[in-house]
């Protein structure tokens, strides 16, 4: 269990929320990848501007399942992915 939580003023964890919110026009595979480059910049952003470190690895965590998503879609055919 985790120790502590991300506040939820956390500027970093309310753009984060915005950013799983965003209903993107792109196509699926191109989301998944831009996705993982948004939290990625979100996360240097976080490490850079002092963020509290629940919010650094909430963010990170996510960052790392978007990745995952991202990879696959390239590797499993349209009509699976």
């Amino acid at each position: 269990m985790v120790a502590s939580s991300p506040p939820h003023s956390c500027r970093f964890i309310r753009e984060l929320i915005e950013i799983l919110a965003d209903e993107a026009t792109t196509p699926y595979q191109r989301r998944d990848e831009r996705l993982f480059r948004d939290l990625a910049d979100l996360e240097m952003d976080a490490e850079r501007f002092g963020a509290d470190e629940a919010s650094c690895r909430v963010i990170g965590r996510i960052r790392q399942l978007a990745g995952l998503c991202a990879i696959g879609g390239r590797l499993l055919p349209p009509e699976i992915s």
